[in-house]
């Protein structure tokens, strides 16, 4: 897979372990790395962020400081620091990588995707499935945006396990909205929706009794535009009518046809049981162009 800049996943992770590629070409107009002036301490809590906080110990008692964990070789992960597992490897290597290449800020709370930032996008995005793998291999942002589709079944075998594909499926497109919006999702699409929100969709059409099949197989905003006949009444195992009418829901949704507005709902209150009632409101009209341009993105 290439990256922004014409680099391949082993060319990016070569160069980050300061193998024999060149690195002059890497270091141009680069910024010094905020790593300089850390602490043994301040390289734990980094090594928390990227949720490879079990090293730390060990990093400490090695006298790991800033300027020596920016010259840490991969051949030293193992031998020197006890790092063996081959995902937390990988972990370290790109966030080593982005720590050398990128300005992220590592200060408290401003780097959104740390390894339990990562766990909690899962969550949003209805992938719960996949949280104590993801976890347990110390995933982070830059591991995240780098793995290809292949690398997710590989490493952390997403849509093995009894899994189905469309949950890798769901994975892979989630992360390629990710990339174009971030952290923070846009509220107004449906592309960004959720398991709460793709209940309450089916709650409007009297057919929340599905949702628990939807959820199995991780059905969030970005898979609905994907989920054709044959993937509703094969592999989520709906019948031929409900596959009829919800194939004709989702694609109504996607043309623009009828818009769940979850933002734009009013709120009538039970008099009796004092229980607020959400009114949904649908509306004509397009998605954003964003929307549109996404709609065409192929399944890989």
């Amino acid at each position: 897979m290439v990256y922004p800049g014409g680099y391949s996943l082993t060319f990016i992770v070569s160069v980050g372990m300061g193998c024999t590629t060149s690195k002059s070409m890497m270091s141009l107009n680069r910024p010094e790395s905020q790593a300089v002036h850390w602490s043994s301490p301040m390289v734990g809590e980094w090594l928390v962020l990227l949720g490879l906080g079990e090293y730390s110990p060990r990093f400490f008692e090695e006298g790991v400081d800033g300027p020596i964990l920016l010259e840490l070789r991969k051949d030293q992960f193992e031998r020197c620091l006890g790092v063996t597992s081959r995902l937390h490897e990988l972990s370290l290597r790109l966030g080593l990588l982005d720590l050398k290449t990128k300005s992220i800020d590592y200060s408290p709370g401003q780097w959104e995707w740390t390894g339990m930032g990562v766990i909690h996008w899962l969550t949003f995005r209805g992938l719960e499935q996949l949280v104590s793998r993801f976890r347990s291999g110390a995933v982070h942002g830059g591991v995240l945006f780098r793995l290809t589709r292949a690398e997710f079944q590989t490493y952390l075998h997403v849509g093995e396990l009894g899994e189905s594909e469309l949950v890798l499926d769901s994975l892979c497109f989630a992360i390629e909205r990710a990339k174009k919006v971030g952290f923070f999702q846009d509220p107004c699409s449906f592309l960004d929706w959720g398991p709460q929100e793709v209940y309450e969709w089916l709650e409007t059409m009297d057919l929340s009794h599905l949702n628990d099949k939807l959820r199995t197989h991780a059905v969030n905003g970005t898979l609905l535009p994907h989920l054709d006949e044959v993937s509703l009444r094969r592999t989520i195992n709906l019948s031929e009518i409900q596959t009829l009418r919800l194939s004709r829901a989702i694609k109504a949704l996607v043309s623009g046809k009828t818009k769940f507005m979850k933002e734009s709902v009013g709120v009538h209150l039970d008099q009796e049981n004092h229980n607020p009632n959400i009114m949904v409101e649908f509306r004509e009209g397009r998605d954003d162009e964003d929307d549109d341009e996404y709609y065409a993105i192929e399944n890989r």
